[in-house]
């Protein structure tokens, strides 16, 4: 869309966009002394080009890095624990306390918390723990790599739900790409080996509440004025997310008695670790965001997901068919043709009367084309 520096300048302050993997835009509150002096001293090490390199691509080892180990230590606790509710409500635990570290630390300015950010926080935070839920529901069913290949169809349900509450018109080319989207989906389903409907289904089901979130909570701050930044609104997730689930898991405790096949320290460990792990993945996840375009963070954001699926395969020596590799990948090739077709068009990359970028139905566009 068009407009002057001033005026993106106020609509960052109150519009919270989302990227294809539901991070938010970097809108900062005013900052600490501390945050002060992290910002000093990495644009102290950005100021050279090699050394703005090299902290770009220290954070994208640790993106990487950091969601890899946290998938890999939950599936393992998943294993050894197959209670997902239990799991879901301590890693928000984990990622509640280390926000709140963050706010002790100075590190982070606290959200001022009024009837209202909790009232339009409330619906956010409840789908994003119900998406959660469903991922580890999941992930204690099938591979990892099955759960992240469903996964990919995120943009599927992100291009039916936009219209529907942000009233915005899809345009052709990112409606054709989510056809290789859904078929590879498809074609790694109908081939793989440790299917089961539970698995398959809450993937689905984390991917409907999880862009259900993410244009929730694009419309409520577009509409509102809500002083709450993106990692402000992480922590209220996690805090609410932790309220909503922890009553059913203590009811659960009471009529099934819970049961490890591993020690209790090893998997209060492996939870500790990967909910720490969760919360670099997001964090990290925003400070590239504001130092690379929305365009080469969805195609970071989509390697990703590739770097996850191939390491859990060789850490999980999960078997897959020729055909189950050939739709994954079909899969999130569809991913990354979506992520750079949806960018451009928005941005206006190949014009506005570009046959990718026209709208599917007739409706006038304002703001540039593409949804």
């Amino acid at each position: 869309g068009g407009g002057g520096g001033t005026d993106s300048e106020q609509e960052l302050a109150h519009v919270a966009e989302t990227v294809d993997d539901g991070s938010l835009s970097p809108i900062l509150p005013p900052a600490t002394s501390t945050q002060q002096t992290i910002k000093s001293f990495l644009s102290g090490i950005e100021a050279n080009p090699v050394g703005k390199y090299c902290v770009l691509g220290l954070l994208f080892f640790i993106w990487y890095s950091s969601n890899t180990i946290f998938n890999v230590y939950n599936k393992v606790a998943l294993q050894a624990f197959a209670y997902p509710l239990t799991v879901s409500v301590v890693q928000f635990g984990v990622s509640a306390l280390f926000c709140c570290a963050l706010w002790l630390l100075k590190i982070q300015t606290p959200p001022r918390l009024t009837k209202r950010v909790t009232r339009l926080a409330l619906p956010i935070a409840a789908l994003h723990s119900a998406g959660f839920l469903l991922t580890n529901t999941s992930l204690s069913s099938v591979s990892v790599a099955f759960t992240h290949t469903v996964k990919a169809t995120e943009p599927f349900f992100s291009a039916a739900l936009s219209p529907i509450i942000l009233r915005t018109v899809p345009t052709w080319g990112p409606m054709l790409a989510l056809f290789p989207i859904v078929g590879g989906v498809a074609l790694a389903s109908f081939t793989e080996l440790s299917f089961t409907w539970v698995g398959f289904l809450s993937a689905v089901g984390s991917n409907v509440a999880f862009q259900s979130r993410n244009v929730l909570s694009k419309k409520i701050f577009r509409e509102s004025d809500a002083p709450l930044d993106n990692v402000n609104l992480f922590a209220l997730m996690s805090i609410i997310g932790m309220a909503i689930l922890a009553p059913f898991s203590m009811a659960q405790a009471v009529f099934t008695p819970f049961v490890a096949t591993i020690p209790n320290a090893e998997l209060a460990r492996l939870l500790f670790l990967g909910g720490i792990c969760r919360c670099a993945d997001v964090l990290v996840s925003y400070m590239i965001l504001q130092r690379v375009s929305p365009v080469s963070h969805s195609v970071g954001n989509c390697m990703k997901r590739a770097i996850v699926i191939c390491s859990s395969v060789v850490i999980f020596q999960t078997s897959m068919p020729f055909l189950n590799v050939v739709g994954t990948v079909i899969a999130l090739v569809g991913v990354l043709v979506y992520s750079l077709v949806t960018q451009a068009c928005k941005h206006n990359y190949f014009g506005a009367d570009h046959p990718m970028c026209r709208p599917v139905y007739e409706l006038e566009l304002t703001g540039g084309a593409g949804i």
